[in-house]
């Protein structure tokens, strides 16, 4: 293999595909290049160049100037991957800790025939079966830090999540901020309530007592009623719930509205900067074309329920929100961030009033407190009723 071939395997270590560490190794060699000298030394088809581009700059592995001719650089691997590092440290710790709280059980039960009654190690079908069962036993709340693996087993219990939200019992799910609007993140039941954050380690905390902590391959531990443990999850749950991003529920929004919401999100935070590294035009990005490449059509429509499916996105992805004062002939756009989230859906409703032959001009401000604001007027023009 060589060293190319070993650094890009390597990074897969850090959650990166193989065209993703590809192209960031070769910009790392390169320094600054374009679209076309990417794909030329990377071995990248050149349609999926400004894709992978997209992911890398989301991940904090690259950037991408905003004039023409378009140029990418990558991020020094110290600053770009050190703080990946940090985080596996931090899961190490919790590890740590973790093995820390089971000794002290195992010594305080007094030997290994009464921690069975405590601990249970279970495989990946068992964690299944046991994550359902200890669902349909929760009274008053259900806490969940989840990735990938752990969102796939809390749909194999949604009618625990059911039942609990029926009786008033409230569900939090923390989960990393690429999922957001995920197939996973779709299939939570309405009522679910999710915030976006790192997630170090995979657990889910019952009532405040037991608790079921995933490990590696889908295997996992088990503890009934365990106050030691369950006390100690879900403090940390807690303040990692507090310190996470705010996406909104989806609690009053139909199926469809959620399949539609989440299917923007997918797409805008697919391609977006895609469409933008490619378009000609230094204004119109085509990001109605992008998501009409997914299936989601809003040419045609009425502004009223354009606007409402931009809020449903928006309420989603990052707890913002979009409304119009029709006397003013303002839409205002808010989101919870102050990454930029909320310009893309500026730009769709921009494009969207200037295909209805709209003149537009469009603010930018941010929020005291956090977050931003993007004040979208326009002129007259013919907008589908």
């Amino acid at each position: 293999m060589s060293d190319d071939g070993a650094l890009s395997a390597g990074l897969g270590e850090f959650g990166l595909s193989q065209y993703e560490a590809r192209a960031y190794v070769a910009l790392l060699s390169m320094g600054t290049a374009s679209a076309g000298e990417l794909s030329y030394r990377s071995g990248l088809p050149r349609t999926k160049v400004y894709p992978v581009l997209a992911r890398l700059q989301k991940r904090g592995l690259v950037s991408v100037s905003e004039v023409k001719p378009v140029t990418c650089s990558a991020i020094p691997p110290g600053e770009a991957l050190g703080e990946a590092v940090e985080r596996q440290a931090g899961r190490a710790s919790m590890m740590g800790g973790l093995l820390e709280e089971l000794s002290r059980v195992s010594e305080a039960a007094g030997g290994p025939d009464s921690t069975e009654g405590r601990y249970h190690n279970v495989d990946g079908i068992g964690a299944a079966a046991r994550l359902e069962s200890m669902a349909c036993m929760a009274r008053k709340t259900i806490h969940v830090m989840a990735a990938g693996a752990g969102l796939e087993l809390l749909a194999g219990c949604s009618d625990g999540i059911k039942s609990l939200l029926g009786n008033g019992g409230r569900v939090r799910v923390v989960m990393p901020p690429d999922l957001i609007g995920s197939e996973q993140h779709c299939s939570l039941p309405p009522g679910v309530e999710v915030r976006a954050a790192d997630v170090l380690q995979e657990y889910f905390v019952f009532d405040g007592a037991s608790l079921l902590v995933l490990g590696t391959g889908g295997n996992g531990a088990a503890f009934d009623n365990s106050d030691t443990m369950g006390s100690w999850q879900e403090g940390a749950f807690l303040r990692a719930w507090e310190g996470a991003a705010i996406t909104g529920e989806m609690d009053g929004m139909s199926s469809a509205g959620v399949r539609e919401a989440c299917g923007m999100v997918r797409l805008v935070g697919e391609g977006a900067l895609g469409r933008v590294l490619s378009c000609a035009d230094g204004r119109g990005f085509g990001l109605l074309g992008l998501l009409e490449d997914g299936g989601i059509i809003l040419r045609g429509r009425n502004l009223g329920e354009v606007i409402r499916a931009i809020d449903a996105a928006l309420r989603i992805s990052c707890g913002g929100h979009a409304s119009l004062d029709s006397g003013a002939r303002s839409v205002s756009i808010e989101s919870g961030l102050n990454s930029g989230s909320s310009l893309p859906w500026a730009s769709i409703l921009d494009e969207y009033l200037r295909d209805a032959g709209h003149e537009t001009r469009m603010t930018h401000q941010g929020i005291d407190g956090g977050g931003e604001r993007v004040h979208l007027r326009f002129g007259a023009g013919t907008v589908p009723a």
